[in-house]
C-alpha cells in the first residue's frame, strides 16, 4: 500500500467549500483524506506544497488542435473526441 501526503498547500476543493490551507493524503494512488489530515502510520513519501494550489480530482481536459505536425487533423468536436482518446 503506497501512502503519499501532499502538505502545506493551498486546497482548494469546491464540492466541500473549502479554499484554504490543507492537506491531502493519497492511498493506492486514490485520494483518501482532504483537510487536515493526521496521517498516522508509514507514508511513502511527503510532499511540501507550500505556495502550491493543491486541488483534489480536477482533471485538465483542454487539447491543442491543428498544431504541427498535426495541421491536417480535424478540428471542432470530432477532433476533440480524437484527442481525448
Amino acid at each position: 500500500m503506497t501512502r503519499i501526503l501532499l502538505t502545506g498547500g493551498r486546497l482548494i476543493a469546491p464540492a466541500s467549500g473549502r479554499d484554504g490551507p490543507g492537506d491531502v493524503l493519497i492511498v493506492d494512488g486514490r485520494i483518501a483524506a482532504a483537510g487536515t489530515v493526521s496521517a498516522t502510520g508509514r507514508l511513502d513519501r511527503t510532499i511540501d506544497c507550500a505556495g502550491r494550489l493543491v486541488v483534489p480530482g480536477l482533471i485538465d481536459l483542454h487539447v491543442h488542435l491543428r498544431e504541427p505536425p498535426f495541421s491536417a487533423a480535424p478540428a471542432g468536436p470530432a477532433g476533440a473526441a480524437r484527442a481525448n482518446c
